[in-house]
């Protein structure tokens, strides 16, 4: 069996799904695999891959064509897309999801055990680095509609003056007005290369969550794969459950005192770079095109 991604030819393009859930793990598969952008091309020796956009038209075609297909979620949608979601889990051969806690949930909507593959990591692997100077570089990515809701005004003044912080956000015009009087922060919008250069000059990525927030809970623990591909130390704090099995790895503050976990990296820098080696190990076995590229593989035993 072939496992083919459906983009339609028609796709903007764009999106972090489009990267993880299928670009990036094709590094790691086959070449009879790949995209397929129109259905018409698919055949009976191919396992499809349908992704959030499925149209029930589409979900239509392919049970009439007695083709194969998986329906894969890779956030928690369900509510606001009840019937597109509903329909294409009803038809699918299986459900592909992320995260256990998502496959939780999608049981108790579907009562269907999903199968669970992780988001790769689309980063190429940088030396560990930990060494400030008088003035800390911290970088922050992420998605601007949920910078409002993370009080930066409370932690840029718990981190104290020494602190220099680079943000890249989307729409990070909009974000930045309140804190135009705020001279050690900086603002650009986001963009994949933006992100990596940030990163790259930062010392410390800060990565603070709201406490769990159910639309947050279920997401994939990409952001901090990223920050540690590119040997950066990561500050975060529990809200995504699938942060959890990577919390050896990074400085894990349980209260948002990200202050007293500022001064214990300053105070552990050998530790430190120890995390950051350690979770691009785990990154490897993991994480890697390779290794998801193997779980979508496979599919084909499993259907």
């Amino acid at each position: 069996m072939n496992i083919k991604f459906y983009i339609p030819k028609n796709d903007p393009g764009g999106r972090a799904s489009r990267r993880f859930r299928a670009l990036v793990p094709l590094k790691g598969m086959r070449k009879q695999d790949g995209i397929i952008g129109e259905l018409n091309n698919a055949t009976i020796d191919d396992i499809i891959v349908m992704a959030k956009k499925t149209k029930k038209s589409e979900v239509d075609f392919l049970v009439k064509k007695k083709i194969k297909f998986v329906f894969d979620v890779c956030d928690d949608k369900w509510p606001r897309e009840k019937e597109l979601y509903d329909y294409a889990s009803k038809y699918a051969n299986k459900i592909i999801t992320t995260t256990p806690e998502l496959a939780k949930q999608i049981k108790s909507y579907t009562n269907k055990e999903a199968i669970i593959i992780d988001d790769p990591t689309e980063r190429d692997r940088e030396e560990p680095k930990f060494n400030p100077n008088k003035i800390i570089k911290i970088a922050h990515y992420g998605a601007g509609k949920a910078f409002p809701e993370q009080h930066w005004e409370s932690i840029v003044d718990n981190l104290g003056k020494n602190v220099e912080f680079h943000f890249t956000i989307g729409r990070y015009a909009k974000f930045r007005k309140p804190f135009e009087d705020f001279k050690n922060m900086a603002f650009y919008e986001w963009s994949y290369e933006k992100q990596g250069d940030i990163v790259r000059n930062s010392d410390i990525v800060l990565i603070p969550i709201r406490a769990y927030s159910q639309n947050v809970l279920f997401k994939s623990p990409n952001r901090i794969i990223d920050a540690l591909q590119q040997g950066r130390i990561v500050i975060t704090n529990p809200g995504v459950a699938s942060y959890e099995k990577l919390k050896d790895f990074v400085i894990w503050n349980t209260d948002r005192n990200f202050k007293s976990s500022l001064e214990w990296a300053l105070n552990n820098k050998d530790q430190v770079i120890e995390k950051i080696k350690k979770g691009q190990e785990y990154i490897k076995l993991n994480h890697s095109p390779e290794a998801i590229g193997k779980k979508w593989v496979e599919l084909e035993n499993k259907i």
